[in-house]
């Protein structure tokens, strides 16, 4: 195992390698070179063969920004079988893997492939590039193309901060010195949540048709979710350092969608392509480019390009 520097320069890759080919004495070899080029360590979580085994295995760990050299070939006693198998290494602790699998066959051609899995799998791409020959050499390299903490299972992927919402855990509420009944101290609406499972759509509103009482089934099969917080109403003129939060609908993708983008709502666009149609002005947000406000919580906004679902919320879960 060498650095990504050292590899670079020639010297530790020509010395690992030329040591695995001396030990690759079989009619079918594969020499196996892993760069892993992220900042985060990547551990052997499992591997197998379906043909052939390890003549060097593979490092248990490979360190940020270092490359690892290992072989591995047809079974000495075997007739007209070559190497095949794959590699699953762990990485750090992010709920994540990345696999990368080998097959240099006794008929036909080789091949190789790789790829992250699980929680951050989004944050992550592999590159394999396969050799050819009945001694080949395969190369795969590990990079990060994203921030993991801006991602979430299964693929949503930080869009933008939106802005500032009123915290639903502060005591908002003072009494009215002249009727002594519990008010607000702002003009504002809930802005509440729900999961269609059918649809896979986050869908979240201020709508008081939905909110006021608050409905917590909305056909089809819409479930409330929870209150992310609280708007100003957008039924008053738009308080100085807020923004407008509109939402949109797309009956192509079944996808609801809000936010404060200044790209679509400065000014107002009521058609997004493909067919997201403008629903109706939410209310107003205190601007994200503006310091956060006391008693304030960030709303955030994700994607998903696998179930096409935008969706805002301040789950702490989903803060970067």
């Amino acid at each position: 195992m060498g650095t990504i520097s050292d590899i670079r320069d020639g010297s530790a890759i020509t010395l690992a390698a030329a040591a695995i080919w001396d030990r690759l004495n079989t009619d079918r070899t594969c020499l196996l070179e892993v760069w892993n080029t992220t900042d985060h360590t990547l551990r052997v979580r499992g591997h197998s063969h379906a043909h052939g085994g390890f003549a060097e295995p593979p490092s248990i760990e490979v360190p940020p920004s270092s490359v690892d050299t290992f072989g591995s070939q047809s079974s000495g006693g075997s007739i007209f079988t070559g190497t095949e198998g794959f590699v699953t290494y762990e990485i750090d602790d992010l709920n994540t893997t990345a696999v990368i699998r080998w097959n240099n066959p006794f008929i036909g051609g080789n091949g190789c492939s790789g790829g992250p899995e699980g929680d951050k799998a989004v944050a992550f791409e592999v590159t394999a590039v396969c050799g050819a020959g009945n001694d080949a050499h395969m190369k795969y390299e590990l990079r990060q193309v994203r921030d993991p903490g801006f991602v979430r299972p299964p693929d949503y992927r930080l869009v933008r901060l939106e802005g500032y919402a009123f915290d639903p855990d502060h005591d908002w509420f003072a009494a009215d010195p002249d009727s002594g009944e519990d008010r607000f101290p702002h003009e504002a609406m809930g802005l509440h949540s729900w999961w269609s499972r059918s649809r896979e759509d986050n869908w979240t509103t201020t709508d008081p048709r939905h909110t006021q009482p608050l409905r917590r089934e909305i056909s089809p099969d819409y479930s409330w979710y929870r209150l992310e917080g609280y708007l100003i109403s957008p039924h008053i003129d738009r308080p100085e350092g807020t923004v407008p939060l509109h939402s949109w609908w797309s009956r192509s993708r079944g996808d609801n969608w809000a936010t404060t983008d200044p790209r679509h709502t400065n000014p107002l666009r009521e058609r997004i392509s493909p067919d997201y149609g403008e629903y109706r002005l939410e209310g107003f947000l205190f601007s994200p480019l503006l310091p956060q406000p006391e008693h304030t919580i960030p709303v955030h906004s994700w994607y998903s390009p696998s179930r096409g679902d935008n969706f805002i919320t301040t789950d702490p879960r989903y803060r970067p």
